[in-house]
């Protein structure tokens, strides 16, 4: 296969991108509905909602619409403005008076919501100005107001996300180039702030409370904009510091990420690291190594639903914008450096790496084992923990963001204590819908309690559960020069389970964002599959070793 050149990787898979988005956008202007970009609500009528999320999608189509390049058959069409326009309508019309909008649910007040969609329509908003007449200027920049007060009068407070921060920080300051109040440009600057104060010595950025590779490429990509929109210094040493640590999550085989991360994502949002490629080193190599793992199978624009479809399209078409050729030769990624062995202590990751393979081993999340295959650059083992099923069908689990009180790191080898936790359920029943949505339409109406709710409830039992159980492993890995040994010592203070085995791929809790397909998911899996339930049930302690060799 010949490589392609860096901008035809992103202007192949954006050109072939547009239709689905547009097919996503209720063109019809006879339509109530007219803009809408949530087929799911406007055209199969399965919700009774919009997800406001969507309207992003005319960031994006308004670059193809301002900029000509070759294929580009949407560039200055009269159509296509018209649509743009629509879903920027569209938007407006489904704000809530408090300025806010919804994004997952009736009456959410989502403060992301808000924030992602100020950011991307403010940008069209700046991009397209000329073209809209005075009415319909002023009409955007009473909404755009109405979304950047809400964001500067109330805060996310169920949990510290870094890249909605970022995000928050890029549509207030765009709203600071529409509207020209500073108060928007104070309030970012302090969410920049806490970012900083936030970031760990490792170089990671906090994401419910941890390090999650896939997640800093977004964390990356709108700090890179908002060093565009502001030019602070700060910003670049907060990234430089960064990329330095997510270097060595970069994979031979181009894709990164997985269950060691906090939140179990294998994202690649590739604009930050095109934009930042000609002032830090290591952004080129990471741009470098995405744009050949599109080529080879990681994840593309058409692996994702619609939900992150959009804001990859997005990272997609500002990174082929931002691309630029010839730049000089960049710094080798860790995967091709000589032997060594690396511990990040505050994220608790252990990397081994010989001249053979490249090992990761998530500490903080049960021992969650990947290992490449540098010959081939491909995955060759992967081992996310163990899952076991009790007698009442309950399930536990060792793959859980816990920070281990018990490491030990020597030549060759790492130690540690790992617990189990109990994994929720997390499907949606009609009982519990029509629970939920009764809420949503009464006491859910008011912002307070709907912060509440989501707090206590959603993001403690799905995102965050640590319902910790009596089941304890110490795990020891020894590192040979063509092999791995797993040991592990599982101590049962007595239940009894009905099956209990290791998995390959799996997660333990709510993460939308993760699990999309990637051709690596089809390698055979080197993942015991034997079920060690007899073993352990009715023992005090049991030992279970196996050996991986290359």
């Amino acid at each position: 296969m010949i490589a392609m050149t860096g901008k035809e990787v992103y202007r192949k898979e954006i050109l072939s991108a547009i239709p689905r988005i547009l097919s996503s956008q209720d063109r019809d202007p006879s339509s109530p509905t007219y803009g809408c970009f949530d087929r799911e609500y406007w055209a199969w009528a399965t919700k009774d909602f919009a997800n406001i999320d969507l309207q992003r999608s005319v960031y994006a189509i308004s670059l193809l619409w301002k900029n000509n390049f070759a294929g580009n058959k949407y560039y200055k069409n009269e159509k296509v403005l018209e649509w743009i326009t629509a879903g920027l309508n569209f938007w407006c019309a489904c704000q809530h008076k408090d300025g806010s909008f919804d994004h997952l649910y009736v009456n959410e007040h989502s403060y992301a919501a808000t924030s992602f969609t100020l950011y991307e329509i403010g940008e069209t908003y700046v991009l397209l100005e000329k073209t809209f007449n005075e009415e319909f200027r002023e009409k955007m920049k009473m909404h755009i107001r109405r979304a950047a007060d809400f964001l500067v009068r109330f805060d996310e407070l169920h949990g510290f996300i870094s890249n909605h921060r970022a995000c928050t920080s890029c549509a207030l300051y765009v709203s600071y180039k529409i509207i020209g109040d500073k108060k928007y440009v104070k309030k970012a600057d302090e969410y920049i702030g806490s970012i900083m104060q936030k970031q760990s010595e490792d170089g990671w950025f906090n994401e419910y409370g941890g390090a999650d590779p896939g997640y800093q490429t977004l964390d990356t990509f709108y700090l890179s904009c908002y060093h565009k929109l502001s030019g602070e210094k700060k910003i670049l040493q907060m990234l430089e510091k960064s990329l330095k640590f997510l270097a060595y999550f970069v994979h031979p085989n181009g894709t990164i990420g997985g269950e060691y991360g906090s939140r179990n994502t294998e994202l690649n949002y590739p604009s930050g690291f095109e934009y930042l490629s000609e002032k830090i080193p290591e952004a080129k190599s990471i741009s470098d190594k995405i744009r050949e793992g599109i080529e080879d199978g990681s994840l593309h624009l058409a692996d994702l639903d619609i939900r992150n479809f959009v804001p990859f399209l997005t990272s997609y078409t500002l990174a082929f914008f931002e691309h630029k050729d010839n730049l000089k030769n960049s710094p080798r990624l860790p995967y091709e450096y000589g032997d060594f062995e690396k511990y990040f202590p505050e994220s608790q990751i252990f990397i081994k790496k010989n001249r053979n393979y490249y090992a990761i081993i998530g500490i903080s999340k049960g021992g969650v084992i990947k290992v490449y295959d540098l010959k081939s650059r491909s995955l060759f083992y992967t081992n996310c923990g163990y899952v076991g099923m009790l007698k009442n069908n309950s399930v536990l689990s060792s793959q859980m963001l816990n920070y281990s009180k018990n490491v030990k790191t020597g030549r060759h080898e790492i130690e540690f204590d790992a617990g189990f936790f109990m994994v929720p359920n997390r499907v949606m029943t009609p009982a519990k819908f029509f629970a939920f949505r009764a809420f949503n339409l009464t006491l859910g109406r008011f912002y307070r309690i709907n912060n509440l709710v989501r707090d206590r409830i959603i993001v403690r039992s799905f995102i965050m559960p640590r319902k910790k159980t009596g089941l304890k492993m110490k795990r020891k890995i020894s590192f040979s020069e063509r092999g791995i040994e797993i040991k592990d010592t599982i101590n049962n203070p007595g239940f009894r389970f009905r099956n209990f085995r290791e998995e390959g791929k799996f997660t333990t809790v709510f993460m939308a964002s993760s699990k999309y397909y990637q051709e690596q998911d089809l390698a055979v899996s080197r993942t015991s599959k034997t079920d060690y339930a007899e073993r352990i049930n009715g023992k005090r302690v049991s030992e279970i070793k196996r050996e991986i060799r290359l």
